[in-house]
């Protein structure tokens, strides 16, 4: 048995060769942006009190019991657009998903 190429086996390794990249790129632009992770610990804007009295009353950005997130806190302020909202207690930016020992229930 011989070990030469067709010219069959050269024109369908190239069509299929074609058509992989072909789809590579379909697939690539029809890929949508994944939204960025919402980061609220920047600290950068605060005096020193106020980042221990933030530590202190152990604000995090993803909160330990999910029905006891800085969204659902009467003291929490939201957001205009999708960035970190802010607090009546602490100080900085507050992630929606957050928690800390203030969480107050906002009433029914």
């Amino acid at each position: 048995m011989s070990n030469l190429v067709t010219r069959r086996d050269l024109l369908r390794k190239s069509l299929f060769s074609v058509a992989a990249v072909g789809a590579a790129g379909v697939l690539a632009a029809c890929k949508k942006d994944e939204p960025k992770a919402l980061v609220c610990t920047d600290t950068a804007g605060l005096t020193p009190q106020e980042i221990e009295a933030r530590n202190a009353l152990g604000y995090v950005d993803k909160a330990p019991d999910a029905t006891k997130k800085c969204s659902g806190c009467a003291l929490y302020n939201p957001p205009a657009a999708a960035s970190c909202g802010g607090c009546k207690v602490v100080k900085g930016p507050i992630h929606p998903e957050g928690w800390c020992k203030s969480f107050a229930p906002k009433p029914a």
